[in-house]
């Protein structure tokens, strides 16, 4: 399971992610999620990464030029204009090295090369940007009416939108456990599940509506 997390506050960006790529009785492995590149007094980037621990090794060897030798290395995420433009390049890449991988015969579920990343930084005279990027290459942005939570784990298939609600009874008001998809159901705008590379992928999407009178 991975955990990223990113979060525009007033004053900047919050950004954190686990180290862990699986984990068993006896079997624990970690590697590093978050890449960090920065022109002093110009720009600050920041990619974390969720998914197939091979693809997204590949895109962030692409995005630093590890092909060159190190004096000739200019990341082109710091050579864009903007933060979207920065969103568009991490996004045709990311699309670019899953369709390379999945060219040949794909033998199960199992077998995808699917990540998803996100990317959030700032640009000197800018604000700050927050952007989700998906195995497709497309990507949404973190605005200040929307936030969007993605959980992933690697558990058996389970659809959580094509549950059966709940029905209270009299008798088991009281019981505990039970309820989580309906206070989700409620609580949430929109809900969109898919199963891809053995993993259930859910994602909770809600709208931040201000109160009345306040700016």
């Amino acid at each position: 399971m991975t955990y990223c997390v990113g979060m525009m506050l007033d004053k900047g960006l919050v950004l954190m992610s686990d180290t862990r790529t699986n984990s068993g009785v006896d079997n624990i492995s970690v590697f590093r999620k978050s890449f960090t590149w920065s022109t002093p007094g110009e720009r600050v980037i920041t990619i974390m990464t969720a998914g197939n621990l091979a693809t997204t090794q590949a895109v962030i060897s692409q995005l630093e030029e590890r092909n060159k030798a190190p004096s000739e290395r200019r990341p082109s995420i710091l050579e864009e204009p903007t933060m979207f433009q920065v969103a568009t390049h991490v996004g045709n890449l990311l699309r670019n090295v899953i369709e390379g991988r999945q060219s040949g015969p794909v033998q199960g579920e199992g077998a995808r090369f699917t990540a998803t990343m996100i990317v959030a930084g700032q640009i000197r005279d800018m604000e700050p940007r927050l952007f989700m990027i998906y195995p497709e290459g497309n990507f949404i942005e973190s605005t200040d009416d929307t936030f969007a939570i993605e959980l992933r784990d690697r558990g058996p298939e389970f659809d959580p939108t094509a549950a059966a609600e709940r029905k209270s009874q009299a008798d088991d008001d009281d019981r505990p456990g039970g309820w989580g998809l309906q206070l989700v159901r409620r609580q949430m705008d929109e809900i969109r599940y898919r199963r891809e590379a053995g993993e259930n992928i859910l994602r909770l999407t809600k709208r931040l509506v201000p109160a009345a009178g306040v700016e």
